[in-house]
């Protein structure tokens, strides 16, 4: 969004990227129920398995990534190099690892709590669970 923002108004200016207000900030998160997993434990370990997949892909092939962020997402209505820039933007810090994003939580955690979004802390040791990110193949670990 902020590369196909930037591209169509140049007099937009950026303050700052988030992971400069802050580090290792958890944008987009694949998060799994404990139902889920007592249900479809294959299934997860599938879905984590294909996003360390994913996040590899973007991270060191990002032209490829595009054509496929292309289609799932902008259905061609924004250019492919729109996608092949915004991969390799600063901004841009893709990571599977459960664990780099564990202190971030905290941080925003307890931000949510002192705006009041959230009533009362979660485990994070009990949110955090990377045993399917450890048994996944092509883990950045």
């Amino acid at each position: 969004t902020l590369t196909l923002v930037r591209e169509r108004d140049a007099g937009v200016r950026l303050l700052a990227l988030g992971g400069e207000m802050m580090p290792d900030h958890p944008g987009s998160v694949l998060a799994l129920t404990d139902a889920f997993v007592a249900k479809n434990r294959a299934a997860a370990a599938t879905l984590v398995a294909l996003t360390v997949r994913a996040t590899e892909l973007l991270r060191t092939d990002p032209k490829r990534a595009a054509v496929h962020l292309q289609r799932g997402l902008g259905k061609g209505l924004v250019p492919i190099e729109i996608y092949e820039k915004a991969l390799v933007s600063p901004a841009c810090k893709f990571v599977a690892d459960p664990g780099r994003i564990r202190q971030a939580t905290a941080v925003m955690q307890a931000f949510q709590l002192k705006l009041g979004v959230l009533e009362k802390p979660v485990d994070l040791d009990a949110m955090f669970d990377d045993s399917f990110f450890r048994a996944a193949p092509f883990s950045d670990r």
